[in-house]
């Protein structure tokens, strides 16, 4: 069976919990490709360092490993790179644009606004039913999360938000939002229930377009 392979490249330890679904979504859902998408969290390039910093180490260092590759006549492992970042990080996305824009390597770039963690908080009906809340309930609805006028993509701290919401439910085996929590939503995310459609809405600047890039690499070259 034929597999897919995506260099990923995030932030931090969470973002590469909850970019692997995401693609795999993304793969199946939007381009009808059904057979296995496998991420790869780039460890191979020994790059420890996080935040956005590490992210454009990495980038220079998988620059190296292209070349590598080239002068071996060697395949690059990876069928296309993605790269996340937040909205922060202006300079830092034009460094990468313009080093990935001067080879041959294929990539899509995704800016999550504030944090990744504002997708998730868009599949709203799919993040509550994980948590089993109930909405209608007082001290949920104290949350900032159910004031009429919430948007994820101007929540300046979406990791807050969802502290707020596991600390009120039962379900999670965490207390906080950390990387215990994130596996465990995306296991409960990965059975299928996830919402694309919801997630672009609730993300119309920074997950619809990178949504919409994604697939259309995925249409554009095996389709």
């Amino acid at each position: 069976m034929t597999t897919m392979k995506i260099g990923y490249f995030g932030e931090g330890k969470l973002d590469y919990i909850l970019l692997p679904p995401l693609l795999e979504a993304i793969a199946q859902n939007k381009a009808q490709i059904h057979w296995p998408v496998e991420a790869s969290d780039m460890k191979r390039l020994n790059i420890r360092k996080t935040g956005h910093g590490g992210v454009l180490e990495k980038i220079r260092a998988l620059m190296e490993f292209h070349d590598e590759c080239k002068k071996s006549l060697e395949r690059m492992p990876e069928s296309f790179y993605v790269i996340v970042l937040d909205r922060r990080t202006r300079t830092v996305q034009q460094m990468i644009k313009e080093t990935m824009n001067n080879c041959s390597i294929p990539y899509v770039m995704g800016i999550a606004i504030e944090e990744i963690e504002a997708w998730i908080l868009a599949d709203r009906c799919q993040l509550l039913n994980w948590l089993q809340l109930d909405e209608s309930a007082s001290h949920v609805r104290k949350l900032r999360y159910f004031d009429s006028e919430y948007d994820p993509e101007e929540d300046s701290d979406p990791k807050k938000t969802l502290d707020q919401l596991i600390r009120v439910s039962s379900v999670p085996s965490a207390d906080c939002w950390n990387t215990d929590a994130a596996a465990e939503f995306v296991e409960f995310w990965r059975d299928g229930s996830m919402d694309l459609a919801e997630i672009e809405k609730g993300c119309p600047k920074g997950f619809k377009p990178f949504s919409e890039a994604v697939s259309e690499y995925f249409l554009g070259h095996y389709n």
